[in-house]
């Protein structure tokens, strides 16, 4: 319902200027109470919009970097004997309670190799991080993201660390699949996830 917030003081801002332009052309005394009571409602909408405005061109820096990081997910080679079975990417406050962004690709992909021999393939597999920016819970001696690989054998896909995954993605469900559709191949979860960036005053999907 939030987002909607700037398309309706849009649209009442519109409204006032329509109404005072009325006003003043005409100008009777009748309108003065219309004018008194307008005004402050168009001030109201304008601020309203300046603030979404703000919020927007701040976080413009984040979409950004997340357009990059899912890129370079998608350079990512994958065994012959793969199929990706869908994608999914995130980027905002993903993991935790305390204000941070965090940036996340993966694909869940079915495949007839094992589990080692998947695990294998993916082995030392990286990308760049999201950014140089400060990070709060990077390690001093990472140099890259990882890429990680998770095996679905039930519907928790995270059973019991949980924070390997955004928490809206935990759940195979969540991804929009059915475990029965796939019952012989092995299932699968090939992502990175760079968590951590401290935000800009005001990226608000980020606090």
């Amino acid at each position: 319902m939030i987002f909607l917030l700037p398309f309706i003081s849009l649209f009442v801002s519109l409204l006032c200027v329509i109404v005072l332009l009325v006003i003043v052309r005409h100008r009777k005394p009748k309108h003065f109470k219309l004018l008194l009571l307008c005004s402050p409602i168009f001030v109201l909408m304008i601020a309203i919009l300046l603030c979404f405005a703000t919020l927007w061109i701040t976080s413009w820096g984040s979409l950004g970097n997340s357009k990059q990081f899912l890129h370079n997910f998608e350079q990512i080679p994958h065994p012959n004997e793969s199929e990706l079975v869908v994608s999914k990417s995130r980027s905002g406050l993903l993991v935790g309670n305390s204000n941070h962004c965090d940036f996340f690709a993966g694909q869940i992909r079915h495949s007839t190799l094992t589990q080692q021999e998947i695990t294998d393939f993916y082995q030392g597999k990286t990308i760049p991080f999201v950014s140089d920016g400060e990070n709060q819970m990077r390690f001093q001696d990472e140099t890259a993201v990882r890429v990680r690989v998770l095996f679905i054998e039930q519907e928790d896909i995270v059973v019991r660390t949980s924070g390997m995954l955004p928490y809206s993605l935990e759940k195979v469900s969540d991804w929009g699949i059915d475990l029965a559709d796939y019952p012989e191949d092995v299932l699968y979860v090939v992502y990175v996830f760079d968590v951590g960036y401290t935000p800009g005053l005001w990226d608000g999907h980020c606090h």
